[in-house]
């Protein structure tokens, strides 16, 4: 499988093109409506039931819908949320994080801190917290634990209700303020990142809409998947791994890409990332 065929959302293809990866394996149309401009671009579907298109490198910030069989709404693979969980999309690149020499932490050693980020500073942003790590570190603390940071509804929220996955909530900041804290808390030795991906908030849960869902999880939409497609998905879904967020889009938190094993090397006396 080729990169761009492991990626979804938007993302730059190897000529710095703006590229569009849908999955909606039973629509028949799917269309990107670049709304600063009225441009729309259509998307080809391949056998898997991933649609996708490429046009002109277009600017960050610009925002998009995508229309399937008619309906549009916000990418559920969105970089950014704007104007909120209902909002047109917007086009943001994360930003990979540099911590040359950073090892993590031995679980044996650990001593976390959950984090709130609307709570820990007035101004409730991932720059007012990175000025606030230090007196974390003095205190005795070696990890801290940002609380969800994907898109949810509404400004302040524990994160557990999160609908967007690869969105970073607006209100904490942008791409650059998360390499930053990452940064700061690798500098100081800690660093650890909640997430959550067994669920989805129902308030601005547009999974449905791209289907295919079951009707008795609603709320839940989780996809019906044939084994084939499921193994694509996988692929295709935020990779957990050290280094705060990469290049493809991606945020990272714990070692080696999979729960289950990052769990089991922590067992064994694997590190914290």
């Amino acid at each position: 499988m080729s990169e761009a065929a492991s990626r979804f959302g938007h993302f730059h293809d190897e000529n710095g093109r703006s590229t569009f990866r849908v999955f909606a394996p039973e629509k028949h149309k799917v269309v990107v409506h670049l709304t600063d401009t009225g441009h729309a671009l259509p998307l080809a579907a391949d056998p898997l039931g991933y649609w996708h298109a490429s046009c002109i490198r277009l600017a960050e910030g610009s925002r998009d819908l995508v229309e399937l069989d008619g309906r549009r709404s916000p990418d559920i693979a969105s970089r950014r949320q704007p104007d909120g969980v209902h909002g047109a999309s917007a086009i943001a690149t994360p930003q990979r994080a540099s911590s040359p020499g950073w090892r993590g932490v031995r679980i044996e050693d650990a001593i976390i801190y959950e984090l709130h980020l609307g709570t820990f500073t007035p101004r409730g942003t991932l720059a007012a917290a990175c000025e606030n790590l230090r007196h974390l570190a003095e205190l005795g603390i070696t990890v801290v634990e940002p609380m969800p940071i994907a898109a949810f509804p509404g400004h302040r929220n524990w994160g557990y209700e999160r609908t967007y996955l690869f969105a970073l909530q607006a209100d904490n900041g942008d791409y650059s303020d998360l390499k930053r804290f990452t940064e700061a808390a690798h500098a100081l030795g800690m660093a650890l990142l909640d997430v959550v991906y067994n669920h989805f908030g129902p308030e601005g849960n547009y999974s449905r809409v791209y289907g295919p869902c079951n009707p008795a999880d609603a709320d839940g939409a989780q996809f019906r998947l044939s084994d084939t497609q499921r193994s694509a998905a996988c692929r295709a879904t935020l990779v957990l791994a050290s280094g705060g967020v990469s290049e493809r889009g991606e945020m990272h938190a714990l070692r080696g890409g999979n729960l289950s094993a990052c769990r089991s090397e922590v067992a064994r006396g694997g590190r914290i990332q």
